[in-house]
């Protein structure tokens, strides 16, 4: 399956839509100069000439194989440094890449979608895609480096954060993003506890210091979708931590082996809770009958259910 080739002339072409066309192996953009959203199938194997597209906005679908020397690769989109949103899945096996050579001028850059699809050494791949401190809004998926890059919880303007099919057994410090709004936890099937050290809390700041540290300062939603080994989620009782202290809308769903919910969500100024495909927390939940249940009555809006 090709494109007509009188496609090529579009030079004013400003968006282009190139999704649900499965037989699209490649595409040539060198000419459409003036394109400024690109919108294609992350199973589109080159998209030649995509270099030439410094004035582009939108990327989504940027597909890296694991081989061809026709194909996508992470330096072709070095130059693209007026990009808003990008979408990137990446097979490579031995993609090498140079920190923050592919992001470091991306200034623009407030939306970011990273698909880890087993790649090698993907640990130092994250590490080399180090985005802009201005993100705003962050998707993982798929990724298996073990431990997140550092820089995860450094980008301290990062509003919605997802991280979904993420084979790491433990959660990253996420309760030092300042302005994170929105989180998203879904499918990490390794995860076994909820610790202390998700919250972003540093030894000293548990000490009988005077200092007063705020954990997820600006969270409002937080959803936990199908962590099918999470069993623990721990309590922190420093007297010196405050712990998201906006949150209105909490989401668990089918964590089956999910024990019982930390008391200081019960501080926090809820508005919603919901439950879904969790019997521990449905039977320690339920209304009127369920051991906790005096704790959670006084919330607006709650939905305990089964599956």
């Amino acid at each position: 399956m090709k494109l007509p080739r009188a496609m090529s002339r579009l030079y004013n072409l400003q968006t282009l839509r190139l999704v649900g066309c499965l037989g699209l192996q490649k595409i040539d953009v060198t000419m459409l100069i003036n394109l400024r959203h690109l919108y294609v199938d992350d199973s589109l194997g080159l998209i030649k000439g995509i270099g030439n597209l410094t004035d582009l906005q939108t990327l989504d679908g940027f597909y890296v194989p694991f081989w061809g020397d026709e194909a996508n690769k992470l330096e072709d989109l070095k130059d693209l440094n007026q990009l808003r949103s990008l979408s990137i899945l990446i097979l490579g096996k031995s993609i090498v890449v140079e920190k923050s050579s592919i992001m470091v001028n991306k200034a623009r850059l407030l939306r970011l979608e990273l698909q880890f699809y087993c790649p090698d050494r993907p640990r130092e791949v994250m590490d080399g895609l180090e985005p802009p401190p201005g993100l705003e809004s962050l998707i993982i998926r798929w990724y298996g480096g073990g431990a997140f890059s550092d820089w995860l919880w450094s980008l301290h303007c990062l509003r919605v954060l997802t991280l979904r099919l993420c084979h790491c057994g433990f959660l990253p410090p996420l309760g030092k993003l300042a302005s994170l709004e929105s989180l998203n936890i879904e499918c990490l099937s390794k995860v076994e506890k909820v610790g202390v050290e998700f919250l972003g809390i540093e030894e000293a700041q548990t000490s009988s210091s005077s200092s007063i540290f705020t954990s997820f300062p600006k969270l409002r939603e937080f959803t936990i979708f199908r962590m099918e080994s999470l069993q623990e989620w721990e309590e922190e009782n420093s007297v010196n931590i405050t712990i998201m202290p906006c949150l209105s809308h909490l989401t668990i769903t089918w964590c089956k082996e999910l024990k019982a919910l930390p008391e200081f969500l019960w501080k926090t100024p809820l508005q919603k809770l919901n439950i879904w495909g969790s019997p521990f927390l449905q039977a320690l939940y339920k209304q009127g009958e369920g051991e906790e249940w005096a704790k959670i009555s006084h919330i607006p809006s709650i939905q305990i259910e089964e599956d």
